[in-house]
């Protein structure tokens, strides 16, 4: 069997992973294509800080895990900090830290908060990733 053969062979044997809808959302890496410029990146931050702001408290700044952009569809992960690096408690004792979560949506070329977690004891976003695009809320 020819080498051409054999890749043809193992190519059409391998499942097709939009095939399986939402499987194809296994990475955790954050893929180069779905990061925001840096307006983008401050206008995002910039509709959250506000949200933040109110259950926390100002002013914050935030220290960016991760922002993945898909058209206008936003996925954030932060850590609000008082400015200067000020630890933030959080705000009850239910809270686990301050580590927030969003999604947001850019409607009439501004973003907004769709839905966020601050201090979430649990993995709340992953009940939305059927809600968006592939790849933008990570699956683990």
């Amino acid at each position: 069997m020819s080498a051409l053969v054999l890749i043809a062979a193992l190519a059409s044997a391998s499942p097709d992973p939009v095939a399986y809808g939402q499987a194809a959302q296994a990475s955790c890496a954050q893929p180069a294509a779905l990061l925001p410029n840096a307006r983008e990146r401050r206008a995002i931050l910039g509709a959250l800080r506000p949200v933040v702001e109110r259950e926390l408290g100002g002013p914050i700044e935030f220290v960016v895990t991760q922002i993945r952009v898909i058209g206008p569809h936003a996925f954030a992960i932060v850590t609000p900090q008082r400015p200067g690096g000020g630890a933030i408690r959080p705000t009850n004792d239910e809270m686990d830290g301050v580590r927030t979560e969003a999604i947001l949506a850019k409607r009439n070329g501004r973003w907004h908060v769709v839905k966020h977690g601050i201090g979430a004891t649990d993995v709340w976003y992953a009940g939305e990733i059927d809600n968006y695009p592939v790849n933008l809320i990570p699956a683990c």
